[in-house]
């Protein structure tokens, strides 16, 4: 299967450090047996319906691949490769999945933002600056379940969120990217890592501390890590956001320009 939209790209770029993908023809399978827990790393690459399909013989067929694919798997999981029409989300939220529109935003040259007073933004070393990352990123989910009032994390999701922390920090140990940090006094307030491969960049988990946001973290970060990016490994960069957020703005206003929609379409486990 050739897949076009940048952001699934990009998404088969990173996996392929740490993942299997194989490709069936019609179709990529994506399995990452190390993080069973990781359901869009255990997945399968579809494309878009055409205008031809039956939104939920679709959606059927995908479903019966998929647990072909990934016997024994609790969740479902389809990255598609482009946008899907208004009857498939129907079929999707009628059969109890839920779906997420992704805006790949891709930048050539990006603004010099200075981060705030007291704030360092510099590249992340060592095992206590690692720590810090997955504190940052669990602080920033726990945040977000609160404010939802969604359930607190378990124990399985910590252990997640620590595993996808080891894997990205081998890769920039590596040498396929660097993880960049915002600190405040030594502590961690912001992070987010940029990986390249062949001339193309890509970012990966923009978070910044709940207590820090709209302070201008974010931007620096983004652009500090991006403008290293161009001059050294990539001729572009490129980033991931739901459509229509408040990131895909912030995105835009630093430099990034919004290229195309893929889809992500999730059935939890039950």
């Amino acid at each position: 299967m050739r897949v076009t939209t940048l952001g699934l790209v990009t998404d088969l770029m990173l996996a392929r450090w740490s993942s299997d993908v194989l490709d069936r023809g019609g179709y990529l399978i994506v399995r990452t047996p190390r993080e069973p827990d990781f359901w869009m790393g255990n997945a399968l690459v579809v494309p878009a319906p055409s205008v031809d399909d039956d939104a939920g013989l679709w959606l059927g067929r995908w479903q019966g691949v998929f647990e072909r694919e990934h016997a024994g798997a609790a969740h479902r999981a389809l990255l598609v490769d482009g946008d899907v029409r208004a009857d498939v989300e129907a079929a999707v939220d009628v059969a109890g999945w839920v779906m997420q529109r992704n805006v790949a935003l891709v930048a050539t040259a990006l603004s010099d933002e200075a981060p705030p007073a007291g704030v360092e933004v510099r590249v992340v070393r060592g095992d206590a600056a690692w720590a810090q990352v997955t504190a940052l990123a669990l602080a920033s989910d726990e945040h977000a379940a609160r404010v939802s009032g969604g359930e607190p994390l378990d124990d399985v999701y910590r252990a997640f969120v620590s595993a996808r922390t080891r894997t990205k920090r081998a890769w920039c140990e590596a040498g396929r990217g660097s993880w960049w940090g915002a600190y405040a006094g030594g502590a961690l307030v912001g992070s987010l890592g940029l990986f390249a491969q062949d001339g193309l960049g890509r970012y990966q988990d923009v978070v910044t501390h709940p207590a820090w946001r709209r302070q201008g973290i974010a931007r620096s970060l983004l652009c500090a890590a991006g403008r290293d990016a161009l001059v050294r490994v990539a001729k572009r960069v490129v980033i991931v956001a739901m459509q229509g957020s408040d990131a895909a703005r912030l995105y835009r206003a630093v430099g990034f320009t919004p290229a195309e929609v893929s889809s992500e379409l999730l059935r939890r486990p039950r």
